[in-house]
C-alpha cells in the first residue's frame, strides 16, 4: 500500500530508489529483499509498525497482508489517504492466497466436503458475492483462477 495515486504498481522498476516498509523476517521481507535491490528497506518488528512508518511518511510503500492492512490500516481513519496498489502478490510460483480451512489429515470426509462446498459457491457466483462484501480486493486463491 502507498498514498493515494503515488504508484500505479509494485514493480521493481518504479520503486528504485524508493524505500519499503516491510515486516522483519518475513516472508514478504525475503522477497522484498531478494527482487528489490536498488530500494531502501526499512524492516519492522511488528504488523502494526509497517502501517505506522507508512503513515508517519518514513516509508514510500508498504508490502503486507492483503486482509491485515484493509482492515486494520486502510479501512480506518489514519488510512483514508492511502490505498493497494496494483494486483495482489503472491510470493512464488506455489502460492495460493496463504489463506485456508484446517481439517484433521484422519478427516478426509470432512475435508471432500469443504471443498465442495466452496466449488459449488464458486461455480454459482456466491464466493464473489460475499468476498465483494467483505473485501476492496480479490480474494480468490490462484488455483481457482485457473
Amino acid at each position: 500500500m502507498a498514498r493515494k495515486g503515488d504508484y500505479k504498481s509494485w514493480s521493481p522498476e518504479e520503486l528504485k530508489g524508493k524505500t519499503i516498509i516491510v515486516l522483519r523476517n518475513s516472508p514478504r521481507a525475503e522477497y522484498v529483499a531478494k527482487n528489490y535491490p536498488d530500494s531502501t528497506v526499512l524492516a519492522v518488528d511488528k504488523e502494526p509498525a509497517v502501517y505506522l512508518e507508512l503513515a508517519s511518511g518514513r516509508g514510500d510503500i508498504a508490502f503486507g497482508s492483503s486482509v491485515v492492512s484493509a482492515e486494520s490500516f486502510l479501512k480506518k481513519p489514519e488510512g483514508k489517504d492511502f490505498e493497494q496498489v496494483g494486483d495482489t502478490l503472491f510470493l512464488g510460483e506455489d502460492a495460493d492466497g496463504g489463506v485456508g480451512i484446517a481439517v484433521r489429515k484422519s478427516d478426509g470426509a470432512l475435508r471432500e466436503e469443504v471443498n465442495a462446498a466452496l466449488s459449488s459457491i464458486m461455480s454459482d457466483g456466491t464466493y464473489n458475492q460475499l468476498s465483494g462484501k467483505y473485501f476492496d480486493f480479490d480474494v480468490t486463491p490462484q488455483s481457482a483462477k485457473k
